[in-house]
């Protein structure tokens, strides 16, 4: 399986850099183009980490015939809104779905083995952001900013944030309906 954000998409993210400011108790705006770098890092990881879309956004996954469970194949990113386009090889097909938040998706056509028409590409909408997303996402850039000068490659890592924080991480993923 391989998955991709669909390009040229504007995205707003869940926390401005004057907000993540404040709640750092910063005053200066010298660092407001770090802070800004880390908000986007530190979403996609949490997104990445959990599966849990905090925004709304396009994405478009490329399964092989393999991937799916009695030819259902289960959507990485949660909450899905909308399912809008299935194509088994070059052909789209109508398809049917199951799951409220965490959505599979069932081809109306054949994949086939061993051929040139053994993909399913879906594009899909996910994402919707919750308090609890929110604070897991002041955590982990707060987290991030303490430790940048420990970590001069700014990585976001689970290693790198403090155990409350990763709390709220799991609490996260173990809920991807958020």
């Amino acid at each position: 399986m391989q998955v991709r954000e669909k390009t040229g998409q504007t995205l707003t993210e869940p926390i401005t850099v004057a907000l993540m400011r404040t709640y750092l108790g910063l005053v200066d705006t010298t660092q407001d183009t770090l802070i800004g770098t880390m908000i986007t890092a530190s979403r996609k990881w949490l997104e990445n980490h959990t599966g849990a879309s905090v925004i709304s956004k396009i994405y478009e996954v490329e399964f092989d015939s393999d991937d799916g469970y009695d030819n259902w194949f289960e959507l990485p990113f949660a909450p899905v809104t909308s399912v809008t386009t299935v194509v088994v090889g070059s052909t789209a097909v109508e398809n049917h779905e199951r799951g409220q938040s965490v959505v599979s998706v069932y081809p109306l056509g054949t994949i086939s083995t061993g051929t040139t028409n053994n993909t399913l590409d879906i594009e899909f909408v996910a994402g919707a952001g919750t308090e609890l997303a929110t604070l897991a996402l002041y955590r982990i850039v707060a987290d991030y900013y303490d430790a940048r000068k420990d970590n001069p490659a700014l990585e976001v890592s689970s290693a790198s944030l403090k155990w409350d924080t990763m709390k709220l991480v799991n609490q996260l993923s173990n809920n991807t309906s958020i």
